[in-house]
């Protein structure tokens, strides 16, 4: 009889981010777009600043024509580094897409929110 020898080995890579902050910090950050298609909306945030800036979140929010809420997604955020930007993207229902006529997008970060709106037309939902 043979003994049979088993094991396993895991390797896993470790990074930590350093961040150095400049004399003067600016937190500036702005949505670059804001659009849809396909009955999914996307929005780009863009850090204009001279800092990192850390989004807590994005939210996606859906009105029909009345203004109420007829869809709501909220997206953990993550850092964005001086000069570069991130993409968020909420998928709509279909049966919801067509009752909606405007989305409400807010970012939040530690230190501040910004917020922006992107008026729906009917094509934007086609799938």
């Amino acid at each position: 009889k043979k003994e049979i020898k088993a094991g396993i080995a895991i390797a896993f890579r470790f990074s930590m981010p350093i961040f150095v902050k400049p004399l003067k910090p600016q937190e500036v950050f702005v949505f670059d777009s804001i659009e849809m298609s396909k009955g999914v909306v996307k929005a780009v945030v863009k850090n204009t600043g001279n800092v990192h800036v850390k989004t807590r979140a994005i939210k996606f929010s859906g009105k029909d024509a009345e203004g109420k809420e007829v869809f709501s997604k909220e997206i953990a955020g993550w850092y964005i580094l001086n000069g570069l930007s991130s993409s968020y993207e909420a998928e709509i229902a279909k049966d919801v897409c067509g009752k909606i006529v405007k989305v409400d997008i807010s970012a939040q970060t530690e230190k501040g929110s910004i917020n922006g709106n992107l008026n729906v037309q009917k094509n934007m939902c086609a799938q």
